[in-house]
């Protein structure tokens, strides 16, 4: 993993995983688009539970030298987010 520039005390190298932000903050848009479709409040809109479960494997193979694969293999999950409107 390469190293980030901007490094706090703590932290080691590592990367940004910058294509799950961007899924991510798609499903907190897909979560508000729908809560307003059933008529929620959004300014009380509370995220109650978060679930990640894993998903399919998803199993294939990479080209190599001299005719031969290696094995790759993608598991994909599942996000799970549950908003409620609270009371205050």
């Amino acid at each position: 993993m390469a190293h980030r520039s901007n490094i706090q005390d703590g932290f080691f190298a590592g990367r940004f995983p910058q294509k799950t932000a961007k899924e991510i903050l798609k499903l907190l848009d897909n979560l508000e688009s729908n809560a307003e479709y059933k008529g929620m409040d959004l300014e009380r809109l509370r995220i109650v539970s978060a679930v990640v479960h894993k998903g399919t494997k998803l199993e294939r193979f990479t080209p190599r030298a001299m005719g031969r694969t290696s094995p790759k293999f993608d598991t994909l999950v599942h996000v799970e987010l549950v908003a409620q409107e609270g009371g205050s």
